[in-house]
């Protein structure tokens, strides 16, 4: 998805990466804001993706996506996303651990499930 979004300014490509205060926060979002006034669809859609990757697998940082929605999203359309992301990433997390990483685990370490079965 990222190798076809329109460009974007060497400026703002240097400015985007993991904030580490809130100054930094700010002009992610603003970047993201005025990007958005031209390419709202490619902005969701990366959005859309990089939530539901952090949700699925697990990945700390849900706080920061989710002051990010509603920072470049409004408050309600923000509310609304994270909360529908939230509960498929959840969702794709549990499928991803019944049906794949059951059978993964089973297969390397037959003994340790054993043990746990009798356990519980």
């Amino acid at each position: 998805l990222v190798r076809h979004l329109p460009p974007l300014e060497n400026v703002q490509r240097d400015e985007i990466r993991f904030p580490k205060d809130v100054d930094q926060l700010k002009r992610i979002v603003h970047i993201f804001q005025q990007y958005q006034q031209d390419h709202y669809w490619h902005v969701l859609a990366i959005f859309i993706a990089g939530y539901l990757y952090k949700q699925t697998f697990s990945i700390p940082g849900s706080v920061f996506t989710n002051i990010s929605a509603g920072a470049v999203f409004g408050l309600w359309r923000g509310f609304l996303l994270t909360c529908t992301l939230s509960a498929c990433g959840a969702t794709s997390c549990f499928l991803l651990s019944k049906f794949v990483t059951k059978v993964i685990i089973t297969h390397y370490f037959p003994g340790k499930m054993k043990q746990l079965k009798e356990k519980v």
